[in-house]
């Protein structure tokens, strides 16, 4: 969607692929990767209804984990992002947000 703000793109895919709202959307972290040439937001909230595989076609399975008991084959990275978005307090731009 052109000129769409990266929390309404996250709650609009969410919402059409596994038929989800969010809440408490916090914003934790954004970097670039710029061996993928691209933009990578990490956002932390809550979701809102239960989950069911919408567009089969972009998401195979869907399911939740306990922190201390998350899927083999995430890579460190994955695992690292995961555990800086548990612990962030706030939205690292205005300092506001949901508390951990």
């Amino acid at each position: 969607v052109a000129r769409e703000q990266p929390e309404a793109a996250v709650r609009r895919e969410l919402r059409e692929e596994v038929g989800l709202e969010l809440v408490d959307l916090v914003l934790v972290q954004v970097r670039t990767l710029g061996f993928a040439n691209q933009v990578e937001v990490l956002f932390r909230a809550r979701p809102d209804g239960a989950p069911e595989v919408r567009a089969r076609f972009e998401v195979d399975d869907l399911a939740w984990f306990e922190l201390d008991a998350l899927p083999d084959g995430l890579s460190s990275d994955q695992r690292r992002l995961i555990e800086r978005a548990r612990v962030a307090t706030s939205d690292p731009l205005t300092g506001t947000g949901a508390s951990a």
